[in-house]
């Protein structure tokens, strides 16, 4: 998959949450060393557990960042 056809894919992935998402590059290479990250509220309807799930089977460290649903 080429840069532009990457860079795409993961725009129309990402929902607009007032970011200014034109200020952040997009890299199809991983950082050194790579890891999969949530931002989102902790809570079931965000699905953090489906990112837990995800890192879980690919053996990528996982970082999360958000509010807490309980608070």
């Amino acid at each position: 998959m080429g840069k532009s056809a990457a860079s795409s894919l993961w725009r129309n992935q990402v929902g607009d949450n007032a970011i200014a998402h034109q200020q952040f590059q997009f890299s199809p290479q991983p950082a050194n060393p790579p890891y999969l990250a949530f931002l989102g509220r902790m809570s079931p309807e965000k699905g953090p557990h489906h990112a837990i799930a995800i890192a879980k089977q690919t053996k990528i460290p996982l970082k999360i960042a958000g509010p807490d649903y309980f608070s």
